[in-house]
């Protein structure tokens, strides 16, 4: 249904926004302090309790993969050392990540650890608005809980479809198998005909030539 595509149909900074504003996910992902770039803190219960929620892969190799197509460059050292980042991607800001290349369209760029960025240096100049998580009031509970309804709805839709599919293939299977049946019997009839009639022509032959 619609509520189905609604999710689906999200961009991968969409998603990431959206992890991001989940105060239930903050022990396993978070923005860094600065709000300018976010880390995966547990990447094993990341990708058992967040990835099947938001995207149709459940690798946490496939995240990273996307994040990357996506322009965002993991810093390698000081305090956000594994972090990623992206110029248009921060905290408070979601309509700025809109203005993201997509993943199709960017233009990869060979990483340099001298030219990474001091965001907290960054902060100090252009601090970014402190965002209230997700949940923090029953009606974010409420949409977090339908957030998860739609994860269940999108399990239960994509089973049923396996079902059906599977229904499919051993219909198709018992079908080939009875019109091959059919075709047996309209060969073991034709061949009695045959038979019946050859019977028929040496009764025939031996009454005409005693």
């Amino acid at each position: 249904g619609d509520e189905v595509k609604s999710v689906t149909n999200l961009s991968f900074p969409a998603k990431l926004h959206i992890i991001l504003s989940h105060k239930v996910y903050g022990d396993i992902i978070s923005w860094m302090p600065h709000g300018r770039s976010w880390l995966v803190h547990n990447p094993k219960s990341f990708e058992k309790n967040v990835l099947p929620k938001f995207f149709t892969h459940k690798k946490y190799s496939s995240f990273l993969r996307q994040a990357e197509n996506w322009g965002f460059r993991r810093l390698t050292k000081g305090p956000d050392s594994n972090s990623y980042f992206h110029e248009l991607f921060t905290r408070g800001r979601v309509t700025l990540s809109r203005k993201m290349p997509s993943a199709k369209n960017f233009r990869k760029k060979v990483s340099d650890r001298d030219e990474e960025p001091d965001l907290y240096h960054m902060s100090k100049i252009d601090p970014l608005p402190e965002v209230e998580n997700v949940a923090e009031t029953d009606n974010d509970v409420k949409r977090q809980e339908d957030c998860d309804d739609l994860y269940k709805k999108l399990v239960a839709r994509q089973r049923s479809i396996d079902i059906e599919k599977r229904k499919e293939k051993q219909s198709n299977g018992i079908g080939k198998a009875y019109s091959n049946l059919l075709k047996i019997d309209k060969q073991r009839e034709y061949l009695s005909i045959l038979q019946a009639q050859l019977a028929v022509e040496k009764r025939l032959s031996k009454s005409l030539h005693p």
